[in-house]
């Protein structure tokens, strides 16, 4: 049981910036910063846990009273990346004259789910931005993952899904001489190109050899406006991506709920990401009609917390019950 004193830490870790939230042995916010980011793979895993524990010191002066901290980071897949991570950030702090704290490290889909939802620590995430993953925690210890391989063959209903889709439709229109179509226009006026092939080979079609997958990703993922555009204006094919967009993330949702046993009692799926602010109805009309048929139990939402207070509560939940701190790992 958490001692009277006691502080629980949540890190929200990413590849531009660094949230950290802090609450106390009863459940209430006593503190949080922001700072940079804290992607191992993308600064290097002595910089990341330095950065994490800086922003943890930035938070807790008197980092002797923090019992668990549960940093939630992007690039965090496997049990290697998680060992790694776990080991640099107990270092940082034993560095700091502070070698007594439980340290977990997850996935960054774990503090996404603890955003929102009535019962923390039961449900799933569909997390939907640039790329896509699922989350789902059945409250009891078991977790399960799906999606989040990254391009080109996963990430279905992402940005990058988007994009990729819509460059292909394109194609299509192209080919059959539909040269001035919305969606032709609107894909060369984002990318700054003057015509399909000049985005095909000069742009997006760039090689994958010679970048990595997150910049390609990135690049794709970046005509997803485009596509919004197209389809507010009234393209079918555009309106059709998108359409589409919220089945696949649907699919996510429906393999979660295949691999855990939630039982009949109502079901919190929170929906994470920059493309649930779509103004394209159809992707979120389509992800409900989906949803709701496989989940009947279901209830949708957003985010109610931020992120990183939703892993501090995490934290402070799994010390209470003397669990193993979930981790959104992909599966071995």
């Amino acid at each position: 049981m958490a001692g009277e004193r006691s502080l629980f830490v949540g890190v929200d870790g990413g590849g531009t910036k660094t949230a950290v939230a802090v609450v106390d042995s009863a459940g209430a916010p006593v503190g949080d910063t922001t700072g940079g980011p804290s992607s191992y793979r993308s600064i290097g895993v002595g910089a990341a846990a330095a950065e994490i524990v800086s922003l943890v010191r930035r938070a807790v002066p008197a980092l002797g009273r923090v019992e668990r901290l549960l940093a939630a980071v992007s690039d965090v897949d496997t049990r290697a990346d998680q060992s790694l991570l776990r080991a640099a950030i107990e270092a940082e702090l034993k560095a700091n004259s502070c070698d007594g704290v439980a340290v977990d490290v997850a996935n960054d889909a774990i503090a996404a789910l603890a955003s929102g939802g009535e019962r923390l620590g039961r449900g799933i995430a569909c997390i939907a931005g640039t790329g896509s993953v699922a989350l789902g925690l059945d409250g009891r210890g078991s977790e399960a993952r799906a999606g989040g391989w990254g391009p080109p063959f996963g990430d279905g209903g992402s940005g990058y899904w988007i994009g990729f889709q819509a460059i292909a439709r394109a194609l299509h229109r192209f080919d059959r001489g539909e040269r001035d179509a919305i969606l032709i226009r609107s894909l060369l006026e984002r990318s700054g190109c003057r015509t399909l092939p000049e985005l095909l080979f000069g742009n997006v079609g760039a090689s994958e050899e010679s970048e990595s997958a997150s910049v390609y990703r990135g690049r794709v993922a970046a005509l997803a406006p485009a596509v919004e555009r197209a389809a507010l204006d009234g393209d079918r094919d555009a309106l059709e991506v998108f359409t589409g967009a919220g089945a696949e993330l649907a699919r996510l949702i429906e393999h979660i709920a295949a691999r855990l046993s939630f039982g009949d009692e109502r079901l919190d799926i929170v929906q994470v990401g920059s493309l649930w602010n779509t103004r394209v109805v159809g992707l979120g009309a389509s992800f409900r009609a989906a949803t709701m048929a496989a989940i009947p139990n279901a209830r949708l939402g957003r985010p109610t917390r931020t992120p990183a207070l939703g892993a501090a509560l995490l934290a402070r939940l799994v010390s209470e019950r003397g669990q193993l701190a979930p981790s959104g790992l992909l599966p071995e």
